[in-house]
């Protein structure tokens, strides 16, 4: 990657509250194409005649993949620190952060106040106590919050005959959801931190799959009919980056 950046033009766009760098490399091509790399740099080949502005246009369009391919790939990359367990790490629940404190107590329990999510331990200090404690806090939490939107938006899906979809929870590298072709809606456990409209956002879309198994017009309409606002929560959950 190293050599094919040589000699090429930094240029940059904003994208919400993130600045998106990339190396710009002029040629013969007839049409613009992005790259992400495994190392996150990104760079963009044009054609020798499009105006920057233009290229800029079309490197915000595309922003929310580039955001996500960057997300994939700096989970393989080396020395890349594991999420801490300690008082003073950082966790998110339905799109508000709070901070970890750790104590010791009569009981392990979680609890959350204010803007801090409290770890309880008998046997304090344990960060692997406190992960699995965690862990085990957030699936609760997302699987009632899920549940209960499931539950809330079904009875507006067209009349059918179709059983109501099971729900199955489970941590996702690459994905928010997904209908199986059992008729299941898998959700990433990692959306219980992301703001309710985006969660709704994820379980409507995955529920339109019921009656439209792909991307087509009638899944397209079918969803804006439910949430005519889809478009900016899906942005905004790309922007908050689970």
């Amino acid at each position: 990657m190293s050599d094919l950046l040589k000699n090429q033009h930094i240029d940059k766009i904003q994208f919400g509250s993130k600045q998106i760098s990339y190396y710009l490399l002029r040629s013969a091509r007839k049409t613009l194409a992005i790259s992400v790399y495994p190392d996150l740099k990104i760079r963009v080949t044009a054609p020798q005649e499009a105006d920057l502005e233009s290229i800029r246009s079309k490197v915000k369009k595309r922003a929310p993949w580039i955001i996500r391919q960057q997300v994939y790939f700096s989970d393989y990359l080396p020395g890349k620190p594991s999420k801490t367990y300690v008082s003073g790490a950082s966790f998110h629940y339905l799109g508000r952060q709070y901070r970890l404190k750790v104590k010791k107590g009569h009981e392990d329990q979680v609890k959350l106040s204010g803007r801090f999510l409290f770890v309880s331990l008998v046997n304090y200090p344990n960060s692997k106590k406190v992960r699995l404690l965690l862990q085990s806090w957030m699936k609760a939490k997302a699987k009632l919050y899920f549940d209960k939107k499931l539950q809330e938006w079904w009875p507006k899906m067209p009349a059918n005959n179709i059983p109501k979809p099971k729900l199955i929870i489970k941590p996702m590298k690459k994905r928010w959801g997904s209908f199986t072709k059992t008729g299941k809606v898998l959700l990433n456990l990692e959306l219980i931190g992301a703001p309710a409209s985006c969660i709704e956002y994820v379980v409507v879309h995955e529920l339109c799959h019921a009656f439209h198994k792909n991307h087509g017009k009638a899944f397209y309409r079918l969803l804006e009919n439910l949430i005519p606002d889809w478009k900016n929560r899906k942005e905004k959950l790309e922007k908050f980056g689970i």
